[in-house]
């Protein structure tokens, strides 16, 4: 069996690559240099509701996944604070909290930006263990396309796992999360590398599935 975590600490540097997925009334939380996220204000409350059970970030800077479908490359940039920054090959940044299956709390791009506010209403998934549930509530903010939504999210974790991508066999925790009652996403998590090795989208018609082509473990 491929050890997909082993393999992936052997792989050189990749120097070609650019890259990867609170306060009372306000927290003014700084990002890195060279990051456009200077500041975020959310609940100081909802902190560590959004990395529950988890204390530390599960991937360390300079990590980076490239998934299939299509072929994007992103790389851990920074640790800031409460939040992970992710920067893909094409200039796009992500702001998340540790827990791999919240979206981003902001982004920026070339082409859009916007945030989140992620309300955990109950559960939690993390430690990782069959049977955990999380429910959630989202209000997303686009600022450039502008936009509003609201959305409802129950994730649960499934049996544990085997599978195999094209970075390797993994042994994964599959998380199921349905959106608004009518959309599935199936992600397998591997916690070797802390992150999710493959993910299908389930909206209308075939899934459309996602997998890591190539891994690269940042140092600690």
């Amino acid at each position: 069996m491929v050890n997909l975590a082993a393999g992936a600490a052997r792989a050189q540097p990749c120097v070609d690559l650019r890259m990867l997925m609170l306060g009372a009334a306000a927290l003014a939380l700084a990002a890195c240099e060279g990051t456009p996220f200077e500041t975020i204000s959310l609940a100081d409350a909802e902190a560590p509701k959004l990395n529950h059970g988890i204390d530390k970030p599960l991937v360390a800077v300079g990590t980076r996944f490239t998934f299939t479908n299509p072929d994007v490359t992103w790389e851990v940039v920074d640790h800031s604070g409460l939040y992970v920054v992710w920067r893909d090959n094409s200039g796009n940044e992500l702001l998340t909290a540790y827990d791999p299956f919240l979206p981003a709390v902001q982004w920026s791009g070339p082409q859009e930006s916007g945030r989140r506010e992620i309300r955990i209403k109950e559960g939690g998934l993390f430690p990782i263990a069959e049977g955990n549930n999380v429910k959630f509530d989202v209000e997303g903010i686009a600022d450039r396309p502008p936009s509003v939504w609201r959305a409802k999210w129950s994730c649960t974790v499934q049996a544990k796992v085997e599978i195999t991508v094209p970075a390797g066999k993994a042994d994964t925790w599959p998380v199921l999360c349905h959106r608004n009652g009518r959309e599935e996403f199936l992600f397998h998590f591997d916690p070797a590398i802390g992150h999710y090795v493959q993910v299908a989208t389930f909206i209308s018609g075939q899934p459309t599935v996602r997998q890591l082509k190539t891994y690269q473990r940042g140092t600690p």
